[in-house]
């Protein structure tokens, strides 16, 4: 029995010896970017109707971190997993510029491509978002608004896509949209 806790301790110790020190940093990126990711989320699920005006602006400079921390893993070309693609990209689509929205689409897309459940509507919500940034119509019609006090997707191409194409990005076919932004009103 000693002889093979022996054994089992030196195959243990060779494994961990064979792993580069990328597999290792490629690893720490992976937790970074969940963690990153996770209190992205968290702020997301709260009430923000009753943050004060420092609770916004605490939000904002928090999103403003994760973004640039992002951006320094993205031009380090440390994302390796389909995860840490989504990770990236749903903090970017938080963003403030075309930019973070446009990187975020792409990102998501390659999570998409790697087998992420949730990337491709992603990949449909950060392209809305960055067509709305360009002053463009939305064409998946993830994107609501609030203007003068109603909530409406203006402006929107809801024409361009069939309702297959949305289906195969998880997003609501037109009629159900519009079914959903009615019973928002």
């Amino acid at each position: 029995m000693k002889l093979l806790a022996i054994f089992l301790g030196l195959g243990l110790t060779l494994t961990a010896s064979l792993r580069s020190p990328q597999d290792s940093a490629s690893s720490d990126v992976s937790e970074i970017l969940r963690q990153m990711y996770e209190d992205d989320q968290a702020v997301r699920a709260e009430d923000w109707s009753v943050f004060t005006p420092e609770q916004f602006a605490e939000l904002h400079r928090a999103d403003g971190e994760r973004r640039s921390e992002v951006l320094a893993i993205v031009a380090d070309d440390a994302l390796r997993t389909g995860d840490d693609h989504y990770y990236a990209a749903m903090i970017l689509q938080h963003g403030g510029r075309p930019e973070d929205y446009l990187l975020s689409h792409v990102l998501a897309t390659v999570a998409g491509f790697e087998g992420h459940k949730t990337a491709k509507w992603l990949a449909a919500a950060s392209l809305d978002r960055y067509l709305q940034s360009v002053e463009r119509p939305q064409i998946f019609g993830t994107q609501y608004l609030q203007a003068g006090g109603e909530t409406t997707q203006d402006p929107i191409d809801a024409q361009l896509l069939p309702d297959s194409v949305r289906r195969r990005y998880g997003v609501p076919s037109a009629a159900e949209s519009a079914q959903q932004l009615e019973s928002m009103r």
